[in-house]
């Protein structure tokens, strides 16, 4: 009606750009020389994904179905892709924090996630709206590192850079109990165990302690030392046992009923910042301080293979639900998504570079995950539904990895 531009123009982010389509979400798409598609917030102005699978050349056309949900792409590749977005947004931020958020946790049925600014405050959000369910609980005035939600997500928990943790119960705000001094360095790692009753908090002291969850009285044994400090945990897909990262670079497996260690290697000889186990329980993820991430045997102990580079150093790792993808972050702020069985890189890394994001969590039934950010940016990913993209190539693995993009950029599906 006007003529006039409603925008500024997207710019710097893609070259011989074609195919542009606007969803009902309110999304700009496009397609590039290198055959990705790109997506754009409108409103922000600003690229906010690309898609994790490729052609192999130059898009030429795309189109979205009128009363549908699927996507179709055309390329010099010869070869017309049919993609199925997700439901609802492809991709979707919770409100910004102003100092930060370095502590992030999720409830078990996955509808809660809970956050760890840094200026002491916790608080949790709904899923699916995005809206503050409960606080903002203020623990302290320090740097909040740790953060989780119980199986029931009736309680949640907090440590922060001082050492000190507290619980609350979500649905009143009440703070069940505090410990100043839990710790003698700042409390980078806190679990809730689904099947005991007991919280976990692992520390800069490199010390693990248990307790109980709705007093914080002291149970169990003390397991440590983690020379350098603990820098992350994770409980094993079956609770029995708890996989421990350290700055030396070394891996320790405690047995949680008897808090003595099943296993333990050295990863590296530099800091290694996160673990997470696989879905099966077999395979041990670490992320390294020096770009890469590091799958391993954890029956034996035995590195299977490097993936890299991270730029500025791999700070995060996590598996997908299929447990074959996997999703990093990178100190310089990208996320990229990685084959198990390759240990290649899935497309563009994620997003641009900027604040580091340091805490990933992913869905346990879904593709989607959620990363926190130094920027405060704590964003939902669920950018193309893969599971719907292998289904259209499921006749065999060689036919998928066809379809889905040859060479370096392959997609994991599970076969």
């Amino acid at each position: 009606k006007t003529a006039k531009r409603l925008a500024q123009p997207f710019s710097k982010h893609a070259a011989n750009v074609r195919g542009i389509q606007i969803d009902t979400n309110g999304l700009l798409s496009a397609g590039d020389e290198k055959g990705q598609i790109l997506f754009w917030d409108i409103q922000a102005a600003t690229l906010i994904a690309a898609s994790t699978a490729h052609h192999d050349s130059q898009v030429i056309d795309a189109a979205n179905q009128t009363l549908g949900n699927l996507m179709v792409s055309l390329a010099l590749d010869h070869t017309l892709r049919v993609w199925q977005p997700s439901k609802g947004k492809l991709y979707r931020s919770l409100p910004r924090h102003e100092a930060g958020v370095f502590g992030l946790g999720m409830s078990a049925d996955e509808s809660l996630i809970a956050t760890g600014d840094g200026a002491g405050a916790v608080q949790v959000f709904d899923v699916v709206t995005g809206d503050v369910t409960a606080g903002p609980f203020r623990l302290s005035s320090e740097k909040i590192w740790a953060v989780d939600l119980d199986t029931n997500a009736r309680l949640v928990a907090a440590g922060d850079q001082k050492g000190a943790i507290a619980v609350w119960e979500v649905s009143s705000g009440k703070q069940l109990a505090s410990i100043n001094n839990a710790h003698s360095g700042s409390v980078t790692s806190i679990v809730f165990h689904p099947g005991r009753k007991r919280l976990l908090t692992g520390a800069a002291d490199g010390i693990v302690k248990q307790w109980d969850p709705e007093t914080l009285k002291p149970i169990g044994t003390p397991m440590g030392s983690h020379t350098g400090g603990v820098t992350r945990m994770a409980l094993s897909p079956d609770g029995a046992s708890l996989a421990v990262a350290d700055r030396t670079g070394a891996i320790r497996i405690w047995d949680i009923e008897s808090a003595k260690i099943r296993s333990e290697w050295v990863a590296d000889d530099n800091t290694v910042w996160s673990v997470a186990w696989s879905p099966d329980g077999k395979v041990l993820a670490t992320a390294h301080a020096d770009e890469v991430v590091t799958l391993w045997d954890v029956a034996n102990a035995a590195a299977i293979r490097d993936m890299t580079p991270h730029p500025g150093g791999a700070i995060d790792i996590a598996f997908l639900a299929d447990g074959v993808t996997l999703v990093s972050s990178a100190r310089n702020g990208t996320i990229s998504l990685w084959d198990r069985e390759l240990g290649l890189r899935i497309g563009e890394p994620l997003g641009l570079p900027g604040a580091a994001k340091w805490r990933i969590l992913t869905s346990k039934q879904n593709g989607w995950f959620v990363t926190a950010g130094m920027d405060g940016s704590v964003d939902i990913w669920n950018l193309l539904d893969t599971s719907a993209i292998c289904q259209l190539a499921a006749w065999d693995a060689e036919a998928q990895r066809r379809f889905l993009g040859a060479g370096e950029r392959p997609v994991a599906c599970q076969h």
